[in-house]
């Protein structure tokens, strides 16, 4: 049992996020304060294994796939947003109708932003593990 506490890395190998501000506590000491807010946190059991690079890039591919499904989609949110614009001046639509054009609107919009920045996030990680693999 010595053996095993002994073979442990000191330091967090996996990303892990302070409960508090979430920041990235990998590489820091497994038990200790937040560099960023403070807070203190303790050893968990996963933290001195560190993932296997092949299959975090694996379902990093997977995800981006994802993406990309996701963003090939939005055309057809804007179509659908459009639609409803047109179906409210045409037809000269109240409030609650004009209410409800705005919100898919923006939902439409917020959904394009977030599918764009995940899809760069999820690249810049894979380009992160494929340079770990490098090494």
């Amino acid at each position: 049992m010595a053996n095993e506490l002994q073979s442990q890395p000191a330091t967090i190998q996996r990303a892990r996020e302070c409960t508090k501000c979430g920041y990235n506590l990998y590489s820091l000491p497994r038990e200790g304060s937040c560099p960023e807010c403070g807070h203190l946190y303790k050893s968990r059991k996963h933290d001195a294994v560190a993932k296997n690079p092949r299959r975090q890039l694996a379902q990093l591919n997977r995800l981006l796939k994802k993406r990309e499904r996701e963003l090939h989609q939005m055309p057809l949110w804007w179509l659908a947003a459009a639609i409803a614009i047109v179906a409210c001046v045409m037809f000269g639509a109240g409030r609650f109708w004009w209410s409800a054009t705005v919100f898919l609107t923006l939902l439409t919009l917020a959904r394009q932003f977030t599918t764009v920045f995940n899809r760069r996030d999820t690249k810049q990680k894979i380009e992160a593990v494929d340079a770990r693999l490098a090494d």
